[in-house]
This record gives structure tokens, C-alpha cells and sequence, in this order.
């Protein structure tokens, strides 16, 4: 079974008041771990976090940046999260080599690289059959 994980982007800098005057977590960088919504009564949300239990962490982070973790890995070993911009190529039975190019999304209780609005592969697939796989943005 897989860890479930997530990561989102520090809304504002995290300072740790007992040591240095550089920030403990910078604005805009990532940071790992189980997610943590806050909610008002009327089911709105009202801030995210991103929590480390073992770390001893809870950071406010920008809800647009937040990913979950596929469980699955580029090229270079690095985790592939949702909303990564990742390139793959793919020899087809004839040879031909086919590039695709995407966002990874979840759609229907899967991985997938969407390319356009209406044309998605799956991710998992894609990793097992790609000469390479990688992230090229996120």
C-alpha cells in the first residue's frame, strides 16, 4: 500500500521565533506531508495546510499549488505529483516514436496526463511503457 502524501507551496514565510532570522520555510517553496483543510460552518474553506507529524510542522499553503502524490516516478527518481507538467516518448508497435506532453491530473479514479481539454493518457501506463518520463514543471 502507498503512502498518501501531498505538497502545496508556503503562502507566506514560516519563522521559527527561537532561532534565526531566516525564515523556517520560505513563501513559495514546497513542503511535504498530509494535508489539513480548514472549513467555516458553511462548508467554505478557509485555510490549507500541509502538516509533518514527524517533523513537527503545520504550514499554511496557497490551495492552488496543493498536489497529491501518484505513487510514481520520473526518470530522474523524482515523485510525480498532481498538477506536474511532465513529457514522455513512446515507441509504438511500429517503432514510431510518440511524444506526449501534459499536465497530470486525476480523472476517473486515475492518473492521467491531460494534453488538451479533451485528450488525456494514462500515467501509469505511460510510465511502464516510456523510454523516459520526466517533470517538467509544476
Amino acid at each position: 500500500m502507498r503512502e498518501i502524501k501531498f505538497r502545496g507551496k508556503v503562502a507566506e514565510d514560516v519563522y521559527d521565533h527561537y532561532a534565526s532570522q531566516e525564515p523556517k520555510f520560505k513563501k513559495g517553496t514546497f513542503v511535504y506531508g498530509s494535508l489539513l483543510v480548514e472549513r467555516e460552518e458553511c462548508g467554505c474553506i478557509t485555510k490549507v495546510f500541509i502538516v509533518d507529524q514527524h517533523k513537527g510542522y503545520r504550514v499554511e499553503v496557497d490551495p492552488e499549488t496543493v498536489g497529491e502524490d501518484t505513487g510514481l516516478k520520473d526518470k530522474n527518481d523524482k515523485e510525480i505529483y498532481e498538477n506536474d507538467e511532465v513529457s514522455s516518448t513512446i515507441s509504438d508497435f511500429r517503432g514510431n516514436s510518440i511524444h506526449h506532453k501534459g499536465v497530470v491530473v486525476s480523472k476517473e479514479g486515475s492518473w492521467q496526463i491531460q494534453q488538451s481539454e479533451h485528450r488525456n493518457y494514462e500515467l501509469w501506463f505511460t510510465c511502464k511503457l516510456a523510454s523516459e518520463i520526466k517533470i517538467t514543471g509544476n
